[in-house]
């Protein structure tokens, strides 16, 4: 029942932060909709993780959201952390890899795309995110 709930409280929290408002003002961005939501996305997920520790949507989720808010570090660990849980967890590689490719580390970046694709050779994000490392 715990972990039914935990699930649904996560899946309305990505729905709010798909379908929030957001103001894109420089001055302001802090204070947004759309900033607020993702804070408390960060706030629901890491209770989730402090309620279930080997809760991999949980870990994944967050470094989405880590991703979203440039915390780049964050979303590696997080991803890193899914992919220790569930090691087959072929979106987790993409993301950690696009973590990496805002980082600049295009080596690392794509060793995860490549690890994606060795995992779901249809994963069509993983070849166009590799892609588009290979052209910087």
């Amino acid at each position: 029942m715990r972990q039914k709930f935990i699930k649904f409280f996560i899946f309305f929290l990505i729905l709010f932060s798909i379908y929030g408002c957001a103001t894109e003002d420089q001055h302001t961005k802090m204070d947004s909709p759309e900033e607020k939501s993702k804070i408390e996305m960060i706030q629901g997920l890491t209770k989730a993780i402090e309620l279930d520790p080997k809760y991999v949507s949980a870990y994944y989720n967050r470094g989405i959201v880590y991703g979203k808010q440039g915390k780049f570090p964050q979303a590696i660990q997080d991803n890193t952390k899914a992919i220790e849980l569930e090691p087959k967890h072929v979106n987790a590689y993409n993301n950690r890899g696009v973590a990496y490719d805002n980082q600049g580390n295009y080596t690392q970046a794509i060793h995860d795309y490549n690890k994606a694709i060795e995992l779901d050779p249809k994963y069509v994000n993983a070849y166009h995110n590799r892609g588009l490392v290979c052209e910087k």
